[in-house]
């Protein structure tokens, strides 16, 4: 079902899809980020999933489900918009 909605809106539009292996780990990606922001001033302990920050079970959720990460390109105003697009439950 949702193929066919994808067609759809596709339909009398110039898209292109293209793969693109993404290397490395996304989790690892936003605590080292997360923990620059907090400029070392701090130590992070998680005891448990729960305490673990929405956006990082989002990612670990959306790794264990071996859903893609999706890179959505698109035209405006004379310039191409990036919208990085990970789906998360």
């Amino acid at each position: 079902m949702e193929i066919k909605r994808i067609r759809m809106l596709m339909k009398d539009k110039e898209v292109t899809v293209a793969h693109i292996l993404r290397e490395g780990n996304q989790l690892v990606d936003f605590f080292t980020n997360h923990i620059f922001c907090f400029a070392g001033s701090q130590i992070l302990t998680y005891s448990n999933f729960q305490d673990i920050l929405s956006e990082a079970r989002g990612i670990i959720n959306t790794e264990k489900a071996k859903l893609p990460s999706l890179r959505i390109r698109r035209y405006q105003n004379g310039d191409f918009v990036n919208h990085d697009h990970t789906q998360r439950r």
